[in-house]
């Protein structure tokens, strides 16, 4: 499975910032962590999405310096 938009989708920092204050925020295990606030912004400079949709999917965000990724396996 993959999105044909991850290939173009840049990140913007507004929706980054809306997505931690009014979405992650709200899950019990990040409510009132003071790293949310403290967190960095960073310009993204490439994503991908990998994975098979079965075994695992794979979502990965770089910026200079940084490389992220998040991987679900056994799906």
């Amino acid at each position: 499975m993959s999105f044909p938009w991850a290939k173009h989708y840049e990140p913007k920092q507004p929706l980054m910032r809306w997505l931690v204050k009014d979405f992650v925020s709200r899950f019990a295990s990040f409510r009132g962590a003071p790293g949310l606030g403290a967190m960095s912004y960073v310009n993204a400079t490439s994503t991908r999405t990998e994975g098979d949709g079965r075994t695992f999917h794979q979502e990965t965000v770089e910026a200079p310096g940084l490389s992220l990724s998040l991987r679900w396996e056994e799906l």
